[in-house]
């Protein structure tokens, strides 16, 4: 341990808040490894309330239930940082798993910032990826915002995946989410 900084192990995805992992040791820098999923977390808050941002991409999975209500109920699949701290979007991969049983309808994919409709992220995933006939395996690669004037990111905002114009049906297969995203101080 450096300056107060400390670097350990833990199973699972730290907590953010004053009762959260961390609390009252993890002074700001200190890393969090979750062996359980890969990935190393860096509080970006207070040593009294430790807020944790990703190293490294995040996989998230999104079950066929999932997939089937989206369109209806955006599924959050990253919680809500603190007040005063915002996600930002580097990357996004998603991976749709495919089975015999096609979806059919349905609408692009995309990512949203919970309870709107800003995406966080440039392009979505075709509904054509998801309703493909045949089990396989399909990537649909996105960035980070590239719009001219960006958006407008909020605070204290989780990120739902969604499809905006017509739910998915009668189909089975999972997707996976790979995530490359960070969690900053608003000043």
């Amino acid at each position: 341990m450096r300056g107060g900084v400390t670097s350990t192990n833990i199973s699972g995805t730290p907590t953010n808040g004053t009762s959260g992992t961390g609390a009252g040791k993890a002074s700001p820098g200190s890393v969090v490894t979750d062996y359980t999923n890969g990935v190393r977390w860096m509080n970006v808050g207070t040593k009294a309330s430790p807020v944790w941002s990703p190293l490294n991409p995040v996989i998230l999975s999104v079950s066929s239930a999932n997939i089937l209500a989206m369109n209806a109920s955006p599924v959050n699949i990253v919680a809500a940082p603190p007040a005063g701290y915002s996600l930002i979007v580097d990357n996004v991969v998603f991976i749709m798993t495919r089975t015999a049983t096609a979806y059919a309808n349905g609408g692009a994919v995309s990512l949203v910032y919970t309870g709107g409709a800003v995406s966080p992220h440039t392009g979505s995933m075709p509904a054509s990826v998801v309703t493909t006939g045949g089990a396989g395996t399909a990537l649909n690669a996105n960035g980070g915002v590239s719009a001219a004037n960006g958006v407008v990111v909020p605070t204290a905002t989780g990120i739902d995946i969604t499809n905006g114009t017509a739910p998915f049906i009668t189909g089975t297969g999972t997707m996976k989410v790979v995530l490359e995203y960070r969690v900053i101080r608003q000043a």
